[in-house]
């Protein structure tokens, strides 16, 4: 969590042979939060097979393609927002065991630059 009571938090589950990431962005401060994103992508997820964190086999910015346009969310106190990706059966195996990393990718949270993000782990079986 952040000093501004942001926070993330992410599950995923295997479907048809592809992972849902699930992602929900929360307001756990006493005051309104306002997230500015310089694109369209709200969540970057990375994923890797267990035990080999360091070998990512799918990060949304490297596979996906985002607007280049500013944007913003506004979260009062106590709301949440969630945010989903869908990782392609092509990145995974079927019986295969994987971690992930979900962080919001917030450029400036009440107009102050943010140089940690909020982040939070996943694990998924296939």
């Amino acid at each position: 969590m952040t000093e501004d009571g942001l926070y993330i938090q992410a599950t995923a589950h295997g479907k048809h042979g592809r992972i849902i990431v699930e992602a929900t962005v929360g307001n756990d401060g006493d005051e309104e939060v306002e997230l500015w994103f310089n694109t369209s992508q709200r969540i970057e997820v990375r994923l890797f097979e267990m035990g080999m964190p360091k070998q990512l086999v799918y990060r949304s910015s490297q596979e996906m393609m985002y607007n280049q346009v500013v944007g913003t969310v506004t979260l009062e106190p106590g709301e949440e927002t969630t945010y989903n990706e869908e990782i392609p059966s092509m990145y995974v195996t079927g019986g295969g065991s994987y971690g992930g990393e979900v962080h919001i990718t917030v450029a400036r949270i009440d107009g102050k630059d943010v140089p940690t993000k909020p982040s939070d782990s996943f694990t998924v079986d296939m």
